[in-house]
């Protein structure tokens, strides 16, 4: 990766405008909205391990990459991130204090308190399984359109997702049958429609 000296402070997200992947040197080619050009390192950018990569293109909103496996599976990396790795202010202002793995185990114990398996969350908020799977071991950092699925499909707010490390109590709530306690999936609006 390369980083211009004399770079000035980042506090907002800076919009993408296009991508490219070098196979030969494993790396990226990153065009900013302003026009700078900046080369990343695909081994920085924790993607799944043994991942082969098919693809990839800028996320609808230019706010992050989307990579595409040749297994089928996708991975979004932010424009924050790419800029997190690329500029040492912004890493000085915004330390690495492992949201991945933070935010994995708040979803992770959000659905097993609501007694959801991954494949019903990942139903729920519109993702792949192994997608939520990495989300939920910390080995990827999501973006907010994904943060905001799974916040929904709980029914939780983003804060919680974030916010303090949540803790599963030692009992598991049971029902008077004695069977885990069950959460109604939220409905489709095409559910609705009869």
């Amino acid at each position: 990766m390369t980083m211009k000296p004399g770079r000035k402070r980042r506090t907002e997200t800076r919009l993408l405008t296009a991508v490219s992947y070098r196979p030969a040197s494993s790396s990226l080619a990153v065009v900013y909205e302003d026009g700078e050009v900046t080369d990343v390192d695909v081994g920085n950018l924790k993607l799944p391990d043994g991942a082969v990569i098919k693809g990839v293109r800028l996320d609808e909103f230019h706010r992050g990459i989307e990579f595409q496996f040749v297994d089928g599976t996708t991975h979004d990396v932010s424009a924050d991130y790419i800029t997190w790795l690329i500029d040492e202010a912004y890493r000085r202002d915004y330390p690495d204090d492992d949201i991945g793995p933070h935010v994995g185990a708040n979803v992770a114990a959000l659905r097993k308190r609501e007694g959801m398996s991954q494949a019903e969350l990942a139903k729920a908020a519109n993702i792949r399984g192994p997608n939520l799977s990495r989300l939920e071991t910390g080995k990827h950092v999501p973006t907010l359109d994904v943060l905001l699925r799974v916040a929904r499909a709980l029914q939780v707010s983003l804060g919680k997702l974030l916010g303090p490390t949540i803790r599963l109590e030692s009992s598991k709530k049971t029902n008077l049958s004695g069977s885990r306690r069950r959460r109604r999936l939220p409905r489709r609006s095409n559910d609705l429609v009869r």
